[in-house]
């Protein structure tokens, strides 16, 4: 990465190659899940750009991560971004020096023709009474008003649109807003039995996960086991998956699965309801292709 970054540039980077090192996503993917360019994203993971906030939000959903941490590393990133380490900023170039003028040369006129004089003609004041510093006054009064009539317009069109919409919204009963939980903190719905079969991040445990184990393909197809300790519950997930594929995951006669049922969604994730459990290496998840053979973790 480049010498130039600062701390908390560096950290913001580290941690964007982190999370998508972790979910094991390609910048292919990667860009099309989120619109943005497969250009771009190398840019910024290998340092040289800053994402947009709006890119960084959109990679969290994508690998269903909670964005508030990564968000905060990215403020402190859009603070510094473009410093040197200490603290010295890059200084802009210097400004380009003027061209010289070149000198006056008067026009050359007909050879039988006087030569014009150089002399300016004295300004008159007889016809209108006025010195040349009053006219100059009503210049500068004309540029006043003309100020005046454009602010005055200006005004307009910013405050009546919003008088108008004070004006229909005044009297009705006002609307609560409440902000999405933030998945990593917020207290999960369920725990131990109570999360049996019910999806992982519907009930708020999928912030809370970690990767029991995991797996690829010889097709490049991705699958894994995660449990959250706050939910006493684990599950599968795979993604890379084609239409057709299947995860089966089992402890102890309960068995759930997920199907990829829609071509349009390939490379997103798809999870399996939760299983129940404290023990959640004991947990056996097949990868079930629908042209191949059958992979599972840990080997049955």
């Amino acid at each position: 990465m480049p010498d130039t970054l600062s701390p908390e540039s560096l950290r913001f980077v580290t941690r964007l190659r982190e999370l998508k090192d972790h979910a094991g996503v390609s910048l292919a993917v990667l860009a099309k899940q989120t619109a943005y360019s497969k250009s771009s994203w190398e840019r910024c993971l290998n340092g040289s750009a800053l994402p947009p906030r709006q890119a960084v939000e959109a990679m969290c959903r994508f690998i269903e991560q909670p964005a508030a941490p990564v968000l905060a590393l990215w403020e402190l990133a859009d603070l510094t971004w473009g410093t040197r380490p200490g603290g010295t900023p890059t200084g802009p170039a210097p400004a380009a020096e003027p061209a010289p003028q070149r000198p006056y040369a008067p026009r050359r006129g007909h050879p039988e023709q006087p030569a014009p004089s150089h002399r300016l003609p004295a300004q008159r004041t007889e016809d209108t009474g006025q010195r040349p510093e009053r006219r100059a006054g009503t210049t500068r009064r004309r540029h006043a008003l003309r100020t005046v009539a454009v602010t005055a317009a200006l005004v307009a069109a910013v405050t009546l649109p919003l008088t108008w919409w004070l004006a229909g919204t005044l009297g009705r009963p006002a609307t609560r807003h409440f902000p999405a939980p933030d998945l990593a903190t917020a207290r999960p719905l369920c725990t131990g039995r109570a999360c049996q079969g019910e999806e992982a991040k519907a009930t708020w445990c999928s912030g809370r996960a970690e990767t029991v184990a995991r797996k690829r393909t010889a097709e490049g197809a991705m699958f894994e086991v995660l449990y959250a300790r706050a939910c006493g519950a684990a599950w599968g997930r795979m993604w890379f998956s084609r239409h057709g594929d299947r995860l089966v995951i089992s402890l102890a006669g309960d068995r759930f699965s997920v199907e990829d049922t829609d071509p349009a969604t390939t490379g997103s994730y798809h999870s399996t309801p939760m299983l129940a459990t404290d023990t959640p290496r004991r947990i056996t998840a097949c990868y079930l292709p629908e042209k191949g053979g059958r992979v599972c973790i840990p080997h049955p």
